[in-house]
Parts: C-alpha cells; structure tokens; sequence
C-alpha cells in the first residue's frame, strides 16, 4: 500500500472536490495501518469564489465503510478548505500488502452565476 495519494475532479468550472489520503500509523504485529482520508473542495484561482453558508452533505468511503459529516461549501477564490476527516484501520493480506479504495461524494446543490 502506497503510503499516501490525492485524486480530485473538476465539479464546474474552475471547482474541484477531491480527496488527500495517507497512512497515519503502522502496526506490524496485527498487519494493519491506519489510513486518514480528507475531502476537500478547491478552487482554480481569485475568481472562482463560493458565497454559501448552507450546511451540505459529504461522504467518504474507506475500504467499504462510509464516513459522513455536514459541513459549509463557502470558499474564498483560490482556496482550498477541508470538508470532513476520517480515519479507519483496515487489515493487511497475509503478505502485508493491502490493496484499500477511497471514493467521496458531496451534495453541494449550489447555483454559480458571475459577477
């Protein structure tokens, strides 16, 4: 297992939502990690800026099991804020190695307009 990853996608123009994962801790006598994986929302530059204080649901799944949490979409241009944290313990194979899938969703439901 790879000991740390970030993948994100572009959700309309010039926002992306993705997720920053590692593994936090280590134990060889169980043959587990600890993996932390954090969603995030990010904008491209000044002038992609959400205006909303509306609390909107996130979800992340780590090797199966779901996280959730509410937390606000608002976010300033060329910034990058944390949506919701989790943390899970997940068995390694017999070898040690550990294959373990990440995967977020975000109902934002917000409407963009300019100006």
């Amino acid at each position: 297992m790879a000991s740390s990853g970030n993948f994100e996608t572009k959700f309309s123009g010039g926002y992306y939502i993705g997720v920053d994962w590692k593994q936090t801790e280590q134990n060889t006598t169980n043959n587990t990690s600890k993996v932390t994986a954090t969603v995030y929302i990010r904008s491209a530059g000044s002038s992609y800026r959400i205006n909303s204080s509306a609390q909107k649901t996130i979800k992340v799944v780590i090797d199966g099991t779901t996280y959730s949490g509410t937390n606000t979409v608002g976010l300033s241009g060329g910034a990058k804020k944390n949506l919701l944290t989790a943390s899970k313990v997940v068995s390694h194979n017999s070898d040690g190695n550990k294959s373990c899938a990440i995967s977020c969703s975000a109902a934002i439901n917000i409407s963009f307009s300019s100006g």
